[in-house]
């Protein structure tokens, strides 16, 4: 799913204090449903809008996004979120 949005903001962080990981936040179309049947409805389905997705890299495959955490209704909730769950995490500008 990572590459049906717009990358919008770009940082690192040490993990463990020791190897450098990549950390974007991508601004997408459709916040993805779980697909699953017991789910309610505002889970279970897709919902079209501005969302904001937090991705991260692996260790070991830095510029690899294959790690996807929470979708936010904004930049600033998504930018929020990825500060606290990196610590010492450093935007690019």
């Amino acid at each position: 799913m990572f590459d049906e949005g717009k990358v919008v903001k770009e940082g690192t962080f040490l993990y463990a204090g020791q190897a450098t990981c990549d950390v974007c936040v991508q601004q997408t179309m459709v916040r993805y449903g779980s697909g699953d049947y017991e789910d309610p409805p505002e889970i279970m389905n897709d919902v079209a809008g501005d969302w904001f997705y937090v991705w991260y890299t692996p260790a070991d495959a830095r510029g690899q996004y294959i790690n996807g955490d929470l979708c936010f209704p904004t930049i600033a909730e998504a930018i929020d979120y990825a500060e606290k769950r990196f610590p010492g995490l450093r935007w690019a500008d």
